[in-house]
């Protein structure tokens, strides 16, 4: 849990909401001092039963100089954004170079971007497409253009946000795999930002199809987990294979449709 600042709040609002927090979940928070983030494991925290970690961005005021229950905001930076229509294949490789590709350890969390907002440009051509008393084939192409995306025909305009979100997607799947290329040495952000989340964790690609995002999440988190010395190999093993099996339900679909920009390799 992360709780954001509090502009124009009373000190003492403050303080008295930290006072209820911790009264409200009492054990269930995690003793920061008594068993540091970065070392606990989440066998030792069950065990404990502490399941709660908080994060406070005004954390010296609501604390009231500091607690063992509480940390200050981790820090944190974006290790790249995806796609970026306008030089998608460009965009991929410098993003999985720049997510995936082992580095010096940092206390910071690395984020990942998988769902860029369109420019309002698109919102307003999209707008001017499904409003319009009858077809017009050249609001469409319009609304197109504005994605600026060499792979699509100029005939189709997404008519929500959502089948934006689906576009995304089906090339964000081009992403991951290069991370399961290797993934045995890869490393994996700790925070990724998605939309148009399915079924059984997959993220939407059109046509009700998706890809198995949240196993390729276990994956990456399976690997880091079994580099610890105490971890039985046989039994990292065996979830690896479990992991690996679901992903091959929902593994990367592609298709060629000019009309969606759907195309079965990166366009260049």
């Amino acid at each position: 849990m992360c709780i954001r600042d509090s502009p124009n709040t009373p000190l003492s609002a403050l303080q008295d909401f930290w006072s209820n927090m911790t009264e409200l979940f009492s054990g269930m928070l995690l003793n920061h001092t008594a068993h540091p983030s970065s070392t606990t494991t989440i066998s030792q925290l069950v065990s404990m039963n502490q399941r709660l970690m908080v994060r406070l961005a005004d954390y010296q005021n609501m604390t009231g100089g500091g607690s063992d229950l509480a940390n200050e905001p981790m820090g944190s930076h974006s290790c790249g954004t995806v796609p970026d229509f306008s030089h998608l294949t460009t965009d991929i490789a410098t993003t999985a170079a720049s997510c995936f590709t082992p580095s010096a350890p940092t206390t910071d969390q690395v984020t990942l971007s998988l769902h860029p907002d369109p420019d309002t440009s698109l919102y307003e051509a999209a707008a001017a497409v499904h409003f319009a008393p009858i077809f017009k084939p050249e609001l469409v192409k319009k609304c197109a253009n504005t994605m600026n995306f060499s792979a699509m025909s100029g005939k189709w305009c997404p008519a929500s946000i959502l089948e934006y979100e689906w576009l995304e997607n089906y090339y964000v799947q081009f992403l991951l795999e290069k991370y399961l290329a290797n993934y045995s040495q890869n490393k994996f952000p700790n925070v990724i930002h998605v939309n148009a989340l399915g079924a059984n964790g997959t993220i939407q690609i059109g046509n009700s199809r998706g890809y198995g995002i949240m196993d390729v999440t276990l994956l990456a988190n399976l690997r880091a987990g079994c580099q610890q010395s105490s971890v039985d190999p046989s039994r990292c093993q065996e979830l690896e294979v479990a992991v690996l099996d679901r992903l091959g339900q929902h593994p990367l679909q592609t298709w060629e449709d000019d009309d969606t920009g759907r195309r079965t390799s990166l366009p260049t």
